[in-house]
């Protein structure tokens, strides 16, 4: 769908915004309705055979903001976002999208919709050069959605980011973070700057340079359904480190050697079947590793899995007889609940 740019420079737009303080909207309003019945009226008398003058569309206030590619106007800062007196017109904002601005530094953008825009859910900061993230962000309490794609985020993960209580989904692909640290540097406690984010469901962390995920991954993001870090630096995912509720995992393209650190035993030294610490599991996308084997019972005790995709891993040689016995079925058009690529 073709959406047309807003010409305007982006003073104007915020100035020709409704003013959202109490009242002034609605008062507003009433003035353009009265004067359109001032102007039907009159129409109606002054030829009754004229059809009724159309009434002037009411002004709805910003929910929507889309500046993206406007460098121009940015010059590297959100300042020009930042002045007091646009405050009133952002008050009913859901959704800003800055796009390939070029914007460098975010100084002054938290303080200004963390308390402008209590209502402002998604943030499109993708494509800007950005380094570091300040820490009046995470004054942005009501964000759900961040888009940080193919920006230059480099070293741990900004902590402003794991300061958001109602976040859905981050997409951070495309930038040099190093890895996720939850904890103080001597103790098995939360950093004090870090939350737990009960309601984020999607971290994606494709193509960054992280080469461990952190070890209380499960009490950071308890209720996480979709994790994608791919193209990254994994040698291992770590014991116990993902959350129960994890439905679609995207691993390809690491240096993983094993897919052990998904499953459990109930007793290490008999021959019972594993267990799993993701049993929602319904997508593991494995391909493009170093994987040397996959444990009996993999497939087994993940009940729900509908797709599993092992290839390009060359030290693979050999495969669980419960993974032949699907790739047969499906070789002979059988319906599997999983498929193996």
């Amino acid at each position: 769908m073709f959406i047309k740019k807003d010409l305007r420079k982006i003073p104007k737009i915020l100035e020709d915004a409704v003013d959202c303080r109490t009242n002034d909207g609605d008062d507003d309003a009433d003035d353009i309705m009265m004067a359109n019945d001032e102007n039907g009226a009159n129409n109606k008398h002054n030829n009754s055979e004229a059809p009724d003058a159309k009434r002037t569309k009411v002004l709805e206030p910003l929910k929507e903001l889309r500046l993206s590619r406007r460098f121009q106007e940015f010059q590297g800062t959100v300042q020009i976002l930042c002045q007091p007196e646009f405050a009133p017109k952002l008050t009913q904002l859901k959704s800003l999208n800055l796009y390939d601005c070029q914007i460098s530094n975010l100084e002054g953008l938290g303080d200004m919709f963390g308390t402008a825009s209590p209502n402002l859910e998604t943030l499109n900061l993708g494509r800007n050069p950005l380094s570091t993230i300040p820490d009046d962000f995470a004054k942005m309490k009501s964000l759900k959605n961040i888009w940080m794609d193919d920006c230059q985020l480099n070293g741990p993960l900004p902590k402003a980011l794991m300061k958001l209580p109602q976040l859905e989904s981050l997409r951070l692909p495309h930038n040099n973070i190093t890895e996720i640290v939850l904890l103080e540097d001597t103790v098995d406690t939360f950093d004090s700057e870090v939350s737990s984010q009960p309601n984020l469901k999607l971290l994606c962390l494709d193509r960054n340079s992280i080469t461990d995920l952190p070890t209380k991954m499960k009490d950071w993001v308890p209720n996480l359904e979709e994790l994608l870090v791919r193209h990254n630096r994994l040698e291992r995912l770590g014991t116990n480190v993902l959350p129960s509720t994890l439905r679609i995992l995207h691993i390809s393209s690491n240096q993983l050697t094993s897919l052990d650190d998904i499953l459990h035993w109930k007793h290490p030294e008999s021959n019972d079947a594993p267990l799993s610490h993701c049993p929602r599991l319904t997508h593991i996308y494995a391909n493009s590793n170093q994987l040397t084997h996959i444990p009996e019972g993999f497939v087994t005790c993940h009940s729900q899995l509908q797709r599993l995709v092992l290839s390009h891993n060359p030290p693979l040689r050999q495969l669980p007889q419960e993974i032949w016995d699907v790739l047969e079925q499906n070789d002979e058009g059988a319906s599997t609940a999983c498929e193996i690529l």
